[in-house]
Parts: structure tokens; sequence; C-alpha cells
């Protein structure tokens, strides 16, 4: 993962317009499309709530199987029907439940949204080329760290 930190917002703005601008060279396909993610805590790493502590704990892989059959059978009103196992951990992951998924956004003012929210001076925002394997991960994130 490459990591740039900057200090001023035009530094900031300069350079996600050159990553995007990176992106649309390498792909001229209009199905293809960054993501961005934000984080308001710098020490935030890449991990979905599924897998972060809980208190002193660690999900377990009895925790997952229960918060999804739970969810699965209090939250009926909620699902389509007929439903599948994705259609379910969309749902748990957008009221809160934690899943192994990890959320992104097709846009840079989303995920700055959520860095910004809460406030506390630096921030982190990921830019993720899906389709560029630089170091063997399969996915090339850069981390913009702003103080």
């Amino acid at each position: 993962m490459k990591s740039k930190r900057f200090t001023s917002w035009p530094e900031l703005l300069e350079a996600v317009s050159a990553e995007v601008e990176a992106f649309r060279r390498r792909w001229t396909s209009p199905a293809a499309v960054p993501f961005f993610r934000g984080h308001g805590e710098t020490e935030f790493t890449l991990a979905p709530g599924l897998l972060r502590s809980c208190g002193m704990n660690w999900y377990t892989d009895f925790d997952e199987q229960n918060l999804y059959y739970e969810f699965k059978s209090r939250a009926a009103s909620l699902l389509p029907h007929p439903v599948d196992s994705w259609d379910v951990l969309f749902r748990m992951q957008h009221h809160g439940v934690p899943t192994r998924l990890l959320d992104w956004s097709e846009s840079f003012a989303a995920a700055l949204f959520f860095a910004l929210e809460g406030g506390s001076g630096a921030f982190d925002v990921w830019f993720l080329d899906p389709d560029t394997d630089t170091e063997g991960s399969g996915i090339d994130v850069v981390n913009v760290n702003v103080e």
C-alpha cells in the first residue's frame, strides 16, 4: 500500500485528481471506477467490523453465524424475497451489524464526509484501484493522510 501525507487542502485535492486521472488513463472503460474510503482516525486499519475487536475480545466464527442468522430471522421484513446470503450481508452492513464487508464509495466526496465526521483533525482517505496488483495483494491502495 502506498501512503502519502499532506498538510494542505490544495495538496490533497491535487493528489486525488492526479490519482483519478492516472486511473482513467489506465482504464478507458466507463464501467471502470475507482473506489474511496474515508476515516477520521489515522490509526484505523482497513479491516471490516467483524475482524476488529469488540471490547477486550475478538468476534468468533460462532458470533458471525449467530449475527447472520439472528439478523435474517429478525429483519425478514427488510429483506427482498427471494433472499440470498449477499442480500442479508449487505443489509447487515447497512444497519451497522459487524460483517466481513468493508464499505467503499465511488465518490471522493462521500469518503471525505466520513473522514471529516467527528473532526479530530487528522484523517485518512483511501483510494482503491481494484484492477491493479502492485504488491501481489490484488489491489492497489493509496492511503492519503491529512494532518
